[in-house]
């Protein structure tokens, strides 16, 4: 089970870094001004070198939430990729996952 180490939804804040079984980090951050979700990959552990998964607002919103829940858009689309990915061994894995959701959803 990945291990979250950073979580904060609050104010215009809303990401979280999650450690994978194998070491590997990733940083998820929902962007209003953007509108996009986006997934990073660490080097180190400490720095986002790029990104792995990208999403507008609009899909993940069709993807990651149910829809009484639409008025609380932001965290409880955090909250639900957290659960979607957090028992992912790897980067590779949580990938696999993901693109499973999205082609689901089509």
């Amino acid at each position: 089970m990945g291990r979250i180490i950073t979580y904060k939804n609050e104010g215009g804040y809303c990401f979280s870094q999650i450690e994978f079984d194998n070491g590997e980090r990733v940083l998820i951050s929902v962007l209003t001004e953007e509108f996009n979700v986006k997934i990073f990959e660490f080097l180190n552990g400490t720095t986002p070198v790029r990104t792995i998964f990208s999403m507008d607002l609009s899909k993940a919103t069709d993807i990651f939430l149910k829809r009484e829940d639409w008025d609380k858009k932001r965290g409880i689309i955090l909250d639900n990729i957290i659960e979607a990915i957090r028992d992912s061994k790897s980067i590779q894995n949580m990938n696999e996952k993901l693109d499973y959701l999205v082609a689901s959803k089509k």
